[in-house]
């Protein structure tokens, strides 16, 4: 099985491939009887695959060191190149291994390859997504991830697997939204990652994932973490909408106290926040108190009512709330918050957007520059 956080390009081998690739034992009956160690399993492969590096360095191709994986799951005779995560599968007796690789790492490489050329890629996936053209989006967002790691652009990686995880939502593919998110989850916890805003977006994806799936304990520990990850910034807008969605999967659990808990932390930053309007403030009070009158049995016989009032809170802040990433809503569907918001309010150097909604204004975010 592939194995994110490991080498960059990968081989998967299904069984008759494993046997295909393995290096013949030439050892002469003398050197079995001296004790001569036997070759390894894929010695010819592994060589080979030196000398296309060799090759390809010549040409300014960098081609990462490849780990080959056993993959009892793939069908016998095929063979699975991944490079970042963008997979092909072939066929052990009808295609070359080294014509295969060559192939897909000339395809995703660019000349002269720098952090503004993959951040001019990651703004190219973007422009797709604003489009919804998200095939495109997804194949760009593959090499930006790939090539990002080149040039050391953690960002533009992070970015890139958020832009992934939020087309693979919109397909309800809720497992591969996870691996992508996931994969960038283990990108921002590494130690010199600094960017609040994408930490932020990549425990919130996870968390929605998390709800989904129907893991509501482990969605609202997520969206917890989101709030830790922003609230350093002071952003309230984000922060707001860390907790209140932490209060929304407690709700879910019938974690009726600790919502309650929720819903007085985000009173107490909206009742000293101008972006918000006394509407806002006084539903919110309404449905702390909602909340807090009743014991647990009593309001899971009001669920009518805990919904309709929590619909009513909801609308108010989808309507209310200045938040760039719910323009985007409105243009790409509500997946897709956390996919474009995580790539927008990076506030890298390298990372400008300059791209139009189908009104023709512009959509830009926190700490981003506009071209």
């Amino acid at each position: 099985m592939f194995q994110f956080d490991s080498n960059l390009i990968q081989v998967e081998l299904g069984n008759k491939a494993m046997q295909v690739f393995a290096t013949k034992d030439t050892r002469g009956i003398l050197d079995k009887l001296v004790g001569q160690a036997p070759p390894g399993w894929a010695d010819d492969l592994i060589r080979a695959t030196n000398q296309l590096k060799d090759k390809l360095e010549q040409e300014g191709i960098i081609l990462p060191r490849v780990l080959f994986v056993p993959s009892p799951e793939l069908p016998p005779k095929m063979f699975r190149i991944t490079l970042g995560v963008a997979a092909d599968d072939f066929d052990v007796y009808k295609d070359n291994y080294l014509a295969a690789l060559e192939g897909k790492v000339r395809a995703y490489q660019i000349p002269n390859l720098t952090k503004e050329s993959v951040g001019r890629l990651l703004n190219e996936s973007l422009g797709y997504m604003l489009q919804k053209k998200f095939q495109e989006a997804m194949e760009v967002s593959m090499r930006v991830y790939y090539l990002g790691s080149q040039v050391e652009y953690s960002t533009a990686r992070v970015a890139s697997l958020l832009n992934m995880a939020g087309i693979c939502l919109l397909n309800s593919k809720y497992e591969e939204a996870y691996t992508a998110a996931r994969q960038a989850q283990l990108l921002v916890e590494k130690d010199g990652f600094y960017d609040p805003y994408l930490k932020f977006c990549v425990h919130k994806t996870i968390a929605n994932v998390a709800a989904l799936n129907k893991s509501y304990k482990d969605s609202a520990e997520l969206f917890y973490q989101a709030y830790l990850d922003i609230e350093p910034s002071g952003d309230e807008q984000y922060i707001i909408d860390a907790l209140y969605n932490e209060a929304s999967v407690l709700m879910v659990m019938n974690s009726y106290k600790e919502c309650t808990n929720v819903l007085d932390k985000i009173v107490s930053y909206i009742k000293n926040s101008d972006e918000y309007d006394k509407e806002i403030l006084l539903k919110l009070y309404e449905m702390r108190a909602f909340i807090g009158d009743f014991t647990a049995e009593e309001l899971g016989a009001r669920l009518d009512d805990l919904k309709r009032n929590y619909d009513e809170l909801s609308r108010s802040f989808l309507l209310k709330a200045q938040d760039t990433a719910l323009t985007i809503v409105s243009k790409c569907g509500p997946c897709l918050i956390t996919a474009f918001a995580g790539a927008v309010m990076g506030g890298d150097k390298y990372f400008t957007v300059s791209q139009n909604n189908v009104n023709g204004s512009n959509i830009i975010g926190v700490g981003v520059k506009v071209s």
